[in-house]
């Protein structure tokens, strides 16, 4: 019978535990784990993917060195200490019979690409199975004992006995059919584990849906921004949704069928290539990895009906703030009301990531009138699934928050900011994790806020369709 742990961890909202590209080392002592835990850790670093390591200790850790200040505090009663230096901080707590803060550390590792987790075999987490040379773990398998088992991973001259272990009932406690197939890697194929790993987080990567911020107050225009009208007759809030439509379907054909359950995934192509400073990422390839075969997504141009999207369909949002009115050229597009109305443009992000927790966001601002489609259709192609964020570089190549492309672990990230009293949402982004792309046409990030603003946006547009360079 399946242990039960004596903490149980459960699904974000999201749907991962602490991080949606994460992966679990179990097995019993002597399997192997810390050493294989240290050899992915390199390899994933040579992909040039940031990762984080959870330990999973079920008896006792010390952390702290005796005498060190920590230590004494601790020693003294101290039920929390963290330290910090110009360039790590750590927090060891006494959490008590409630059990670990599972949110703390999913905040804290949102910004890096990955997460290694070694322990908690019997939790619900995707897991690599590590055989130990005493065969402890065998029944426990046999027994059906493992849920979400990825691969099973053997020592040299031990595969037998895992391809047979390999062919047994993971789910035997439910009755299930056997599932045979299960991959096997000997512990020393560092290359083939990796490319498993890989694959599997291929295939979690979210669909993409747009969201259009048109829910601000507008107090320095003087009058609703999404009303204007920039391009023809049309309001500017109808506009932008009409180029999302057309960039999410061009990214994710609605033509295209998704691929079935024996498709294969392709190759993940090019990885983020990080600087000193992994928010400062220049613009990057990522066709094969946003692309329709990888994550079998489908789009639609344009939303009919309710806020409900299907599963992996691209869709286009309003994002409006609680009784304000639909303009009439974007009745026939679902709106999401702000949840924290009053606090900006970050209150529609969240909004939006409450709604569906499991999808990513592209955020496109109704004040964006000179967006250049090409660098749209750039954003989406570089889009980095791994970051919290890929954003166009705005404003002294700081992200600009409101052409972005939001994962869904940006909303922790975003929560975290917001109890630290910042509603900003390009604080959040400059923290960390943010993949930026440098746009072809400069004026795509100039903001129209003010009535000189939109004097000078017009101005642009007229010399932008004479042919004439700003």
């Amino acid at each position: 019978m399946k242990a039960e742990p004596r903490f149980k961890i459960k699904p974000t909202p999201g749907g991962w535990y602490y991080h949606p590209y994460e992966i679990s080392l179990s097995g019993y002592s002597g399997s192997g784990k810390t050493t294989l835990a240290r050899q992915l850790i390199a390899a994933l670093a040579e992909r040039r993917l940031t990762c984080g390591f959870i330990k999973h200790d079920a008896h006792r850790f010390e952390m702290d060195k005796p005498g060190k200040d920590t230590h004494q505090a601790s020693q003294a009663g101290a039920r929390g200490v963290y330290i910090q230096d110009p360039r790590h901080a750590a927090l060891i707590l006494d959490h008590g019979p409630q059990g670990p803060s599972q949110g703390l550390a999913e905040q804290a590792l949102a910004p890096l690409d990955c997460l290694i987790i070694e322990g908690n075999k019997h939790s619900d987490l995707p897991k690599l199975i590590l055989l130990d040379p005493r065969g402890e773990i065998d029944q426990e398998i046999l027994q059906g004992d493992f849920t979400a088992p990825l691969a099973l991973i053997h020592a040299r001259g031990d595969e037998a006995r895992a391809l047979a272990l390999a062919d047994s009932d993971f789910n035997a406690e439910t009755g299930a059919p056997p599932s045979p197939g299960i991959p096997v890697f000997c512990r020393d194929d560092i290359q083939g584990i990796t490319t498993c790993i890989l694959e599997y987080w291929a295939g979690r990567v979210p669909p993409v849906h747009a969201l259009i911020l048109g829910g601000g107050q507008s107090s320095r225009m003087g009058q609703d921004k999404s009303l204007l009208s920039y391009h023809g007759t049309t309001s500017q809030l109808a506009h932008t949704a009409d180029m999302a439509a057309r960039a999410l379907e061009e990214m994710f054909p609605s033509r295209q069928a998704a691929p079935g359950p024996e498709s294969p995934i392709p190759d993940a192509g090019p990885l983020p290539d990080r600087s000193s400073d992994p928010s400062e990422t220049e613009s990057l390839d990522r066709t094969e990895i946003n692309s329709p075969d990888r994550a079998g997504r489908r789009s639609k141009e344009r939303a009919e009906g309710g806020p409900e999207s299907a599963e992996g369909r691209p869709r286009v949002y309003l994002s409006l703030r609680p009784g304000q009115e639909v303009p009439e050229d974007a009745r026939d597009l679902p709106v999401i009301r702000d949840c924290f109305p009053g606090r900006g443009p970050v209150a529609g992000i969240l909004s939006a990531l409450e709604h569906q927790p499991g999808s990513a966001w592209l955020v496109l601002s109704c004040d964006l009138p000179l967006l250049d489609p090409r660098d749209l259709a750039r954003l989406l192609k570089s889009r980095n699934p791994f970051a919290l964020a890929t954003s166009l570089k705005g404003f002294q190549d700081q992200p600009e928050p409101l052409c972005a492309i939001y994962e869904p672990k940006a909303r922790p990230r975003l929560l975290s900011f917001i109890a630290q009293g910042s509603w900003c949402p390009r604080w959040a982004l400059r923290s960390g994790g943010t993949t930026l792309i440098t746009p072809e046409n400069p004026q795509s990030v100039f903001n129209a806020n003010t009535p000189e603003d939109r004097r000078r946006a017009a101005e642009l547009l007229q010399l932008s369709e004479s042919g004439d360079t700003p």
